[in-house]
């Protein structure tokens, strides 16, 4: 009888062993960072003058710019332990996003009517000028665990 007590008790203390060895361990696991900025941007220009001479001319330039944006930085760690003998999963990050739209317009005519003889002489520009940007950024903080044993009693968390 004394030879199954003392065999209870060496098996109760591996188990005990095997319970807080997890508490003393190094962090075994692995962390993953991922910070890249996906990005361009697209400009057009169009524009023509065209004149006779002294006497009129006429244009027109429009430049179109758009451009974009999409920043993505996360960070995830996985490992064991978590706590006392757990498993866990952290991550954290940003993410978002940015569109922006610029358009500059200009045209124009004018008329010098003095080589003719016309006492007449007219000119006229219009610009035009748009800028807009769209953006915004989301904040991730997210951890997972599973601790299977309760810091506390060595026992199995319920």
């Amino acid at each position: 009888m004394d030879r199954r007590r003392a065999l209870a008790l060496i098996v109760a203390m591996i188990i005990a062993a095997f319970i807080a060895a997890p508490a003393y361990a190094s962090f075994l696991g692995t962390g993953v960072t991922f910070d890249k900025d996906f990005s361009n941007s697209v400009n057009v220009n169009v524009g023509k003058i065209a004149g006779l001479g002294d006497t009129a001319f006429g244009g027109a330039d429009m430049n179109v710019g758009v451009s974009w944006d999409i920043p993505v930085d996360l960070t995830v760690v996985a490992g064991y332990p978590y706590g006392y003998g757990g498993v866990g999963v952290v991550t954290t990050g940003t993410t978002g996003y940015a569109l922006g739209l610029t358009m500059d317009e200009a045209h124009g005519a004018g008329f010098n009517g003095a080589d003719f003889g016309i006492p007449l002489s007219e000119q006229g520009i219009t610009k035009t000028h748009f800028s807009k940007l769209w953006a915004a950024q989301n904040q991730i903080d997210n951890t997972q665990a599973f601790l299977p044993y309760s810091c506390f009693s060595g026992f199995p968390a319920i």
